[in-house]
């Protein structure tokens, strides 16, 4: 989605994703909250990237998702407020 090559069935199973596995306090986890290895304090299986949170908001953005992108932008903005950024 980010590079503008996901077609609308794609980009339709990617929201569905985000919305049924990845809804999330403070998205985006860097595995899903249903695997049985998610641990939110562990750096690879849990915690949120705030990077993988600006594609993914572009992303989300360039289709037209933009109550979708919005509300991870405020998540987002609501976890460096709650833990700062780069502290």
């Amino acid at each position: 989605m980010f590079t503008g090559a996901a077609n609308k069935d794609q980009t339709d199973a990617l929201i569905n994703v985000y919305r049924n596995e990845f809804f999330t306090r403070y998205p985006f986890p860097t595995i899903v909250p249903s695997d049985p290895t998610f641990d939110p304090d562990r750096y690879w299986r849990g915690t949120t990237w705030m990077n993988i949170n600006w594609f993914v908001i572009q992303s989300f953005e360039n289709y037209g998702f933009h109550n979708e992108a919005k509300n991870i932008f405020r998540k987002s903005y609501k976890l460096i407020e709650k833990s700062g950024f780069g502290a």
